[in-house]
């Protein structure tokens, strides 16, 4: 595809399509900008590094699986270091490792220090959502020293939740059948290789009782269930307005059950009409968490977020707003009750700088802001 950077943004970009060249979109070039630093990000060379910084416990059982499952590879009888840089390990040159080496088979303190928010958070719930499920989880997966060690510990746990269905043949053999596990080996593989790990945000993975889910950073602002009830998503569609990134911490148990409740006031016994506006706060440095790209350009990582919600019902109005700060961690406190996040909308209008309900009549609107009777809400 050819570029033109005569201008910035590069205008005159195009994509290749069927026989002709079609105008790539600024959502399309950001994305080859991205995935193209990315790819080179994780070929460079980390200074100061070298095979001391590798788990030898990895590096053999990388080893010993290799030649287990590919006995013919030509590099399988070398020694560690020849052997390391024969397959891009480490620099034939330098002896230093590439970022993707370091993530693969490095020691956890190594990789901390250049990528520190390395971490894959895996855990098994025993329900089919975080809100409803009591305990929250059964089993959640402590910290591993390097991709390949997660995925040891990870497929080992999805196997348990692999049909390995019973068949017969007409020669009474009972060959096995391993394409779940193979499906979730495929998945797990991909989730792991294509997570952007110079990212503040970590992947994760839900196993829920209906369903296992890989997830890289970031959540949906509104429900996929009313996505998918309600609007058609086309292919290839570049509008991302439905997502921003969030902590699994925040996304998946404080917003999860901030979620959970709105969908229990929308039915006909509580309300008419429930209008529900969520976001987060991108407008100013103050109200901006980080950058993805840590360099002051690139996607926003809020620092707050918010929901402002109104209800009718036989002609009457009631509103309430929810405010939360975006942090990486929240004690037991702070995920106690979300009832405890819950503020006017005058309040919230006042720290967002939006006027949310600016259609009802002005006495209506005025009389409804500035309640905030948690009482009313049924938490």
């Amino acid at each position: 595809m050819p570029i033109h950077w005569a201008m910035m943004p590069p205008v005159n970009t195009f994509l290749r399509v069927g026989s002709g060249d079609q105008r790539a979109t600024d959502g399309e070039i950001m994305a080859m900008y991205h995935d193209q630093s990315f790819g080179i990000r994780s070929e460079e060379l980390v200074a100061n590094t070298s095979l001391a910084d590798l788990n030898p416990q990895s590096l053999i059982t990388y080893r010993n699986h290799l030649n287990f499952y590919n006995s013919g590879f030509p590099y399988n009888s070398l020694e560690d270091e020849a052997f390391c840089k024969k397959i891009g390990i480490c620099s034939s040159t330098t002896g230093e490792l590439s970022y993707g080496s370091l993530l693969m088979f490095g020691k956890q303190d190594s990789i901390r220090a250049a990528m520190p928010n390395f971490w894959v958070d895996y855990i098994e719930i025993p329900g089919i959502s975080v809100a409803t499920a009591r305990p929250r989880y059964t089993f959640r997966m402590q910290e591993q020293e390097n991709i390949w060690e997660y995925y040891k510990v990870i497929i080992q746990r999805l196997r348990l939740y692999a049909d390995n269905p019973y068949t017969t043949t007409r020669f009474g053999v009972s060959p096995e059948d391993d394409s779940q596990l193979y499906a979730l080996r495929e998945g797990l593989i991909n989730f792991l290789a294509h997570s952007d790990w110079f990212s503040p945000m970590h992947p994760t993975i839900r196993v829920f009782m209906d369903r296992i889910e890989f997830q890289n950073p970031g959540g949906f602002i509104v429900p996929v269930n009313r996505v998918l009830e309600e609007a058609i998503s086309l292919p290839r569609n570049l509008c991302y307005s439905n997502m921003q990134p969030q902590y699994n911490s925040l996304n998946s148990f404080i917003w999860s059950d901030m979620d959970a409740k709105v969908r229990s006031w929308n039915r006909d016994s509580f309300r008419d009409t429930l209008y529900v506006v969520k976001g987060g706060t991108i407008d100013g440095r103050d109200n901006v968490f980080d950058f993805l790209t840590h360099d002051d350009y690139g996607v926003l990582i809020p620092k707050y977020f918010f929901m402002a919600i109104l209800c009718v019902k036989n002609g009457k109005y009631k509103a309430l707003g929810f405010w939360i700060e975006h942090k990486p961690s929240y004690s037991q406190a702070e995920q106690k009750s979300i009832k405890q996040y819950a503020i006017s909308i005058d309040e919230l209008e006042q720290r967002t700088g939006i006027d949310f309900f600016c259609n009802l009549d002005d006495e209506i609107e005025e009389a409804t802001e500035k309640a905030t009777d948690v009482s009313a809400w049924s938490f």
